[in-house]
């Protein structure tokens, strides 16, 4: 972990933290582990050193975002409830302007017209793919094998494995990877000659100011679990002293230019690289947005 996991470079900072509560019970079974939190100063990239196993990622993703998840998650996040859980990712407000973001960054810097394939790597119901590809075969890839929305077609690891697409899109998956250039490779292999690949990711950091106007906002709105939250935190006060961003669900945190560079390290030319602000209905945030294509 000497040189940054994406650009190589060996101008780095390390911060010694551990593995949050939640990620402790979830994926590792309760032991207790510690992190370092590197930080790579020449292309921005964040993440821990820790890098989960297979069978660690087969426990954190087993069941989830199911009504156990979320439970378990409430205990150690208390403003994450049922609510918060059953809007992500799936909020008519988040579908419609992620959509339209796509859409928005498409009609600059390429012929949607000349895409006739598109796949969605890891999304979901295929729910995302935007409308300005009405006219295009739409294929959804992910493993939860939900029922894809209509138009879109579901395709299982066998059925994907020699095909190549016109157009792949890949969101909000990288920053759980816990190696991002295998994943990434495995997505690039299903594009035709001369398609693009998207990519999104939230554009987050762990060195970002704590807003605590948000904390307090959210125990005028829900005073019991708001107390109860305090209070917890007074009791592990001793406990969670010195952890400077303990490891959670996101593992790396992505720049316009790391997210741009990985591409860049597997062969890709960058069209656009870029950051927009999109409100997600249960939450504002800023998106990384990435669109490259094959030499």
């Amino acid at each position: 972990m000497a040189n940054c996991l994406i650009c190589g470079g060996g101008d780095v900072k390390t911060i010694k933290t551990k593995v949050s509560g939640f990620l402790t019970e979830r994926m590792f079974s309760g032991v207790e582990k510690k992190t370092d939190l590197i930080h790579c100063k020449t292309c921005g990239f964040a993440y821990y050193s820790l890098r989960p196993a297979a069978a660690e990622l087969a426990n954190f993703y087993k069941g989830y975002r199911d009504s156990f998840y979320q439970k378990q998650r409430q205990k150690h996040d208390i403003w994450y409830t049922a609510e918060m859980n059953a809007a992500i990712g799936k909020t008519p407000v988040e579908i419609q302007n992620r959509r339209v973001n796509l859409e928005r960054i498409i009609k600059r810097h390429l012929r949607a017209r000349e895409i006739k394939t598109v796949l969605d790597y890891g999304g979901d119901k295929g729910q995302h793919i935007p409308d300005i590809f009405a006219a295009a075969q739409k294929f959804v890839y992910d493993l939860s094998g939900v029922a894809p929305v209509k138009g879109v077609k579901s395709l299982s690891a066998a059925e994907l494995e020699h095909k190549k697409f016109d157009f792949v899109m890949c969101s909000h998956m990288l920053e759980h990877a816990p190696d991002p250039k295998r994943e990434i490779s495995s997505v690039i292999k299903h594009l035709a000659p001369d398609a693009a690949l998207y990519v999104e990711l939230p554009f987050d950091s762990p060195f970002s100011p704590c807003r605590w106007t948000d904390r307090v906002r959210f125990v005028i709105k829900n005073p019991a679990q708001g107390l109860h939250f305090a209070w917890r935190r007074f009791l592990n006060i001793k406990k969670e002293s010195g952890a400077f961003c303990p490891m959670h669900e996101h593992i790396n945190y992505f720049t316009p230019a790391s997210a741009a560079k990985l591409l860049q390290e597997q062969g890709l030319a960058i069209i656009y690289k870029d950051s927009s602000n999109i409100d997600f209905g249960w939450i504002k945030s800023k998106v990384i947005s990435v669109i490259a294509r094959v030499k």
